[in-house]
């Protein structure tokens, strides 16, 4: 028997996606999504991934919201800086420790190494940092 279906309120309630307030010694609360008027959140350890097409509202319908409601620390992937521009300020207004990071990855065909250089922006100082991760075998 097929049994898919949206959660219910009491199913909602349940699984304490409508607390309204989370405590400094709880995980962190994420906005997940809205039930009518009132915000989904949901609090834990475990990795949010968001995987959806380009275009599809990932950055305004989640990631923005998320970046500035989130209390702790957070690493984003901003090719296009949009999420950095729009929340940073905001974020660094607030207590925040704010780093952009621009990363460029070369894949040399030679050695199957990543060679990565990356600049860490901080209050107008630019730091070159590079770094070379090691071949992965193809055999083990």
């Amino acid at each position: 028997m097929d049994r898919r279906a949206f959660a219910n309120r009491m199913e909602i309630t349940k699984h304490g996606l409508l607390k309204k307030k989370f405590t400094g010694d709880e995980e962190p609360d994420l906005l997940i999504g809205k039930y009518g008027n009132e915000y989904l959140r949901w609090s834990g350890n475990e990795f949010l991934y968001l995987a959806a097409r380009t275009r599809s509202g990932k950055g305004v319908g989640m990631v923005i919201p998320n970046c500035l409601h989130y209390r702790d620390s957070m690493v984003v992937f901003d090719p296009k800086l949009e999420n950095f521009l729009i929340t940073g300020g905001y974020r660094a207004a607030h207590g925040q420790e704010v780093f952009f990071c621009l990363t460029r990855a070369d894949v040399c065909r030679n050695t199957n190494a990543i060679r990565t250089r990356l600049w860490f922006h901080t209050v107008g100082i630019l730091v070159p940092i590079s770094a070379e991760i090691p071949p992965i075998p193809t055999k083990m």
